[in-house]
């Protein structure tokens, strides 16, 4: 029963939060509130106490579409989190369902991941990191691992579009072949 006091009770409650934390409630009720009579009237507070801010958020974290080149030196991926209060903090690194690598955190301070072994192609990973309270932060990122474009082939790539043709990042020597073969015919 929301009302204070009555009989006939309270019914259909509804429950709400805004972006101030402020909590809503609304209701129906035929208890006679304040002279309001018996018929069905419909009943507003508002929460004295706001709902608390979370404390696990993210500092900082990777693009959701992040890109390296297959000779990169290193590729790293790294997630920052905070959280003013937190209880065993644990976090979990994903690809393709498959645990990839999982540990404690510390507050403010980066994971950090290392892609290794990977090859011309699109990986997706998915993080989590959790705070012992409940609340979870999660991220996704795909990762594409392309090919350094080289001097050349960047040429080629430019002349095949001066051509109107479609453009690749591979086979760039038969692209440079075929551009020859182009322009001994126009002679």
């Amino acid at each position: 029963m929301l009302s204070p006091s009555g009989t006939f009770g309270s019914t259909d409650p509804r429950i709400a939060a805004d972006e101030l934390g402020n909590v809503h409630i609304i209701w129906k009720d035929k208890t006679n509130i304040l002279g309001s009579g018996s018929d069905i009237d419909i009943f507003y507070t508002i929460g004295h106490e706001k709902l608390p801010a979370p404390f696990l958020q993210f500092v900082d974290k990777p693009t959701d579409i992040t890109y390296f080149y297959l000779n990169d030196p290193q590729k790293i991926l790294s997630w920052t989190v905070s959280d003013r209060n937190v209880t065993k903090p644990e976090y979990v690194i994903y690809h393709n369902r498959e645990m990839l690598q999982s540990g404690h955190w510390i507050t403010d301070e980066p994971i950090i991941f290392i892609l290794e072994h990977l090859e011309l192609g699109n990986y997706s990973y998915h993080f989590e990191a959790r705070n012992g309270w409940g609340e979870e932060v999660t991220d996704d990122v795909l990762v594409v691992i392309s090919e350094k474009p080289t001097i050349l082939g960047i040429a080629a790539r430019n002349a095949l579009i001066g051509f109107g043709l479609g453009v690749t990042t591979t086979g760039t020597t038969i692209l440079i072949a075929y551009l020859l073969r182009k322009r001994r015919e126009r002679k």
